[in-house]
């Protein structure tokens, strides 16, 4: 196949149309071991706390965060060296991880906060720079959607098997689900990544209906076990995720009124079944669609508005840990579950703000180069990473959100259009495109 100037990888521009046409035909002999390992590497390293004390990957004698960091790193140097290329819009990545260390300076001394400042200089630098070589090809992406799919069919078949058990050993609902070794919320993430990556192929594909009504089935299975654990952040995250894509990804520009209808019916019939479901995991996530507020839900509010009053008064920020000393803040509570307060309390005005514009970029950047299927996807899942980040966790549980945020900065070399073509072939397969992109 011939090869479309817009897929032309940037060091081939200037060598002439016939050496980039060569190499493309043999794409499939170039791919190198760490243009698959690295990407499945990464999944893994977005979940591998939880996935490392679960049953998925607890028989390992060594521990998994290390051991996919490790092999993230060493296939990111390889594909640096042999390439001998890297976009330069790793440098806005690397100044936004330097100015995140910088609140290191006047951090708040603790246990938390040192390992705060310890993830920050190496996970999140990793989380950062690996996507520009590990993702930066078509079939990269497909391995890193693809083993995100995986994980999160793992994880839903064993909280079907030994959730409720796993439940009840931590003092639980015997009516939640979780993975052994996580908690609610960590749960339905992994399987609310994998439901939005399937649900999302499942309205853009343009395969047999067999095989899309198959695909679309089996996201709306990991949707329901992600009901199951109670988790609410996620179930909103996800309806975020899958609104926002239905009504702006490029690819759907001609399917998009179908598409939409199909998300409303089933949006209706969720709701439909809640109705007549006396669960409490079911009450969890879905009664904040109705206006109910738990204890959970106040007590986040009022750390919100903690965090925000502070904010105003305190423009350099308190430094990393910093939260747990503000006034009316248990000790206990070590960050606000909402990464945005949590950069304006601990960073400061000025960090924080630009960390917050490379995120919207990098979001503008995916959506414009969402004519390209994986693309489109990547957008909606991190949409979902953004609507997660705001209601639960720190900055260091969101290692998925600044994968997906360097593949933003990277997507800058995508093409913006696919074409015809591009529309016709879904980019989640295994074929040879002859695509570097």
């Amino acid at each position: 196949m011939l090869l479309d100037p817009r897929f032309q990888d940037p060091k081939d521009a200037g060598q002439g149309a016939v050496s980039a046409i060569d190499r493309n035909q043999n794409s499939m002999f170039r791919i190198s071991w760490w243009n698959l390992v690295g990407p499945i590497s990464l999944a893994v390293l977005a979940y591998s706390g939880q996935l490392g004390a679960s049953p998925i990957l607890n028989w390992m004698p060594i521990n998994v965060t290390v051991l996919a960091s490790s092999v993230v790193l060493i296939c990111f140097i390889a594909s640096f060296i042999i390439n001998k290329f890297i976009n330069p819009f790793i440098l806005v990545a690397l100044f936004m991880w330097v100015l995140l260390l910088l609140p290191a300076i006047w951090y708040v001394p603790g246990t938390y906060s040192s390992e705060k400042i310890f993830l920050i200089g190496t996970l999140m630098l990793l989380c950062l720079v690996a996507p520009f070589e590990l993702l930066r090809l078509s079939l990269q992406r497909v391995a890193f959607l693809w083993s995100l799919v995986i994980i999160a069919i793992l994880t839903g078949l064993l909280a079907l098997t030994d959730g409720a058990a796993a439940a009840a050993r931590v003092g639980l609902a015997s009516e939640t689900l979780i993975l052994e070794g996580a908690n609610t919320i960590s749960t339905a993430r992994i399987i609310g990544t994998g439901a939005l990556i399937l649900i999302a192929y499942s309205l853009q594909t343009y395969g047999s209906k067999l095989r899309k009504m198959l695909i679309l089935t089996s996201g709306l299975i990991l949707v329901l076990i992600m009901v199951f654990t109670g988790s609410r952040g996620p179930s909103a995250a996800i309806i975020t995720g899958l609104l926002v894509f239905t009504l702006f990804s490029l690819t759907l520009e001609r399917k998009r009124a179908r598409s939409v209808f199909l998300l409303v019916i089933v949006s209706g019939l969720a709701v439909y079944y809640y109705g007549f479901q006396d669960n409490i995991s079911n009450d969890r996530a879905f009664a904040w669609l109705f206006g109910e507020r738990d204890t959970s839900t106040q007590a986040r509010e009022r750390l919100w508005e903690t965090a925000a009053e502070f904010t105003l008064n305190s423009p350099s920020g308190s430094g990393w840990g910093g939260f747990s000393t503000i006034a009316g803040v248990p000790t206990s509570l070590q960050y606000p579950h909402n990464l945005f307060l949590e950069l304006y309390v601990e960073t400061g005005w000025l960090i924080a703000t630009f960390v917050i514009l490379v995120i919207g970029v990098s979001l503008v950047v995916l959506w414009r180069k969402s004519a390209d299927p994986t693309v489109a996807i990547i957008f909606a899942l991190a949409i979902f990473a953004v609507s997660n980040s705001l209601v639960s966790g720190d900055i260091n549980d969101n290692r998925i959100l600044w994968m997906l945020i360097a593949v933003g900065l990277l997507s800058n070399r995508f093409p913006s259009s696919l074409g015809g073509r591009g529309r016709k072939s879904i980019d989640l397969e295994f074929r040879a495109t002859g695509s570097t992109n």
